[in-house]
């Protein structure tokens, strides 16, 4: 993700999500009924958060560099959404193209 950018609020009807953060910043907004309007931090290497299915939440980058992170969805199935929605790299090798900012 590239530095500084919050993605639009999502929200996963079908699937729960789980972020894995290496190591770089990230701020997570959750909202809900449970969540109140909740916030947390994923900024050490390790950190693990999970999103319930059906709940709304954003994130964002706060590091100055583009950074990464691990998304697992269960059940599967959102793969098929990436598919229709991104552009795929012709080559492991070659770098993604770079995202919008925002």
């Amino acid at each position: 993700m590239s530095d500084q950018t919050t993605q639009p609020r999502f929200v996963a009807s079908d699937t729960g999500q789980a972020f894995w953060g290496p190591g770089d910043r990230y701020t997570f907004l959750v909202t809900g009924a449970e969540s109140n309007g909740a916030y947390f931090i994923l900024e050490s290497k390790g950190d693990f958060a999970h999103i319930p299915r059906g709940t709304v939440h954003t994130f964002r980058n706060e590091g100055e560099t583009v950074a990464r992170m691990l998304v697992v969805f269960a059940p599967a199935g959102m793969e098929k959404y990436m598919e229709e929605v991104f552009e795929p790299v012709g080559h492991r090798s070659e770098a993604p193209p770079p995202s919008p900012r925002r």
